[in-house]
């Protein structure tokens, strides 16, 4: 097991989060076809940081680290498992993202931590099954199921890359309870644009 995964492991035994994750399992398997689901508006906490694709395999375990700590000194629990929103990607320059949990309800926030809402509405899904290594083939799988479904997703080019309204990956197996890296289920959502 690689030392991110020992991190992330650590860290959700320590909030007791391997049931809530496992939990969250249900859904399309890595064989399954990406789909259209309609999602409520899920309040959060995060850190928000910018990286290269390089950096994440460091940066997601520190950063829920510190959202976790963050949490247990108030007494608040997150209600899903760990997440990344990519706010804006430029893959060969950088990632501007949020690594946290969602949260029942809103919270106010200060310092390098953030509270947010991940707005209402259809976002594209799809579950993968593997190691991490795969994600970017993943989100590919479903960038052209949308785009053959003549599915439009919630983005806008910036100077700073492509700015998305929904785009996320949530981590749902606990690898302190599955350490097959090639069992890892990740949950990937893409905003449908209105």
């Amino acid at each position: 097991m690689k030392s991110s995964q020992i991190i992330l492991a650590f860290t959700l035994t320590a909030l007791g989060l391997g049931a809530l994750c496992e939990a969250s399992q249900s859904g399309p398997s890595g064989g399954e076809q990406p789909k259209v689901e309609a999602l409520p508006e899920t309040h959060y906490v995060a850190v928000r940081t910018r990286v290269s694709e390089a950096q994440l395999s460091k940066v997601i375990p520190a950063s829920i680290g510190q959202v976790s700590a963050w949490l247990g000194a108030r007494g608040a629990h997150p209600s899903g498992p760990p997440f990344v929103r990519y706010v804006v990607v430029d893959m060969p320059r950088h990632l501007d993202i949020e690594v946290g949990f969602p949260v029942l309800g809103s919270m106010i926030a200060s310092g390098p931590i953030r509270a947010g809402a991940f707005p209402a509405g259809r976002y594209v899904t799809y579950t993968y099954t593997g190691s991490y290594d795969g994600l970017s083939r993943a989100n590919a799988t479903a960038l052209d199921w949308a785009r053959k479904n003549r599915i439009s997703l919630d983005q806008k080019p910036s100077k700073e890359g492509v700015v998305w309204a929904g785009r996320l990956e949530y981590y749902l197996t606990d690898p302190s309870k599955e350490p097959d890296p090639k069992k890892f289920k990740t949950k990937i959502l893409f905003r449908v644009a209105k």
